[in-house]
């Protein structure tokens, strides 16, 4: 099953991405916003990260993961290289094996927007389209 699409957007970049469950979604989420972002050419690990994020939905988890990652990306310069999530409830816990950044920006995303946020149940598991902030 493909992982993302870019989607047609008036003013900045739209995702389709597409998972079996809302933990495969976020997943796939993560990879899918710096594949679109980078072309990175360092095979180098770095280390590992861990995150916790809570919140009353399973739209503001996906948001405020996806904006944390990204300014990890800005401040640390590291990007994840392999994502284990899991998704219980109103939190989700997160597994990062990133790397350092070497490579080139295709895109410079400042934020994941709330705004047009929409994840439906589909054939194959869950679909989700985000916004990012171009």
């Amino acid at each position: 099953m493909r992982k993302y699409a870019i989607i047609d957007h008036p003013s900045d970049l739209k995702l389709r991405i597409w998972g079996k469950n809302t933990s495969e979604l976020l997943g796939n989420a993560i990879l899918a916003l710096f594949d679109t972002m980078l072309e990175d050419n360092n095979k180098k690990r770095y280390g590992k990260e861990f995150m916790l994020i809570e919140s009353g939905s399973i739209e503001d988890i996906i948001v405020n993961t996806l904006n944390d990652i990204l300014s990890r990306f800005y401040i640390h310069k590291t990007t994840p290289e392999r994502v284990s999530v899991k998704v219980k409830g109103n939190s989700a816990e997160i597994h990062i094996e990133e790397k350092p950044f070497s490579g080139k920006m295709k895109l410079e995303v400042k934020a994941i927007t709330f705004s047009g946020i929409n994840i439906k149940k589909t054939r194959n598991g869950l679909s989700l389209e985000v916004v990012l902030d171009v």
